[in-house]
């Protein structure tokens, strides 16, 4: 005889599983994103110091000396 009950349970105890892990799986993907959202914004920040030091340096060397 085929104990439903006994299967029925170990399905149940394996989606209960499935399902903890699938929290840890988000969790992890919403720190990942957090942190891949932080580091573009440092890069566009770096990005946009970089331009704005450029024509400066460009700028000065151009300038006549004042006598």
């Amino acid at each position: 005889m085929i104990d439903h009950d006994k299967n029925l349970e170990t399905v149940l105890e394996a989606r209960k599983t499935l399902a903890s892990e699938l929290n840890e799986l988000q969790s992890t993907m919403e720190q990942k994103k957090e942190m891949f959202l932080k580091y573009s914004g440092i890069i566009e920040y770096l990005s946009s110091l970089k331009k704005a030091e450029e024509p400066n340096t460009s700028s000065s060397d151009i300038e006549p000396e004042v006598e």
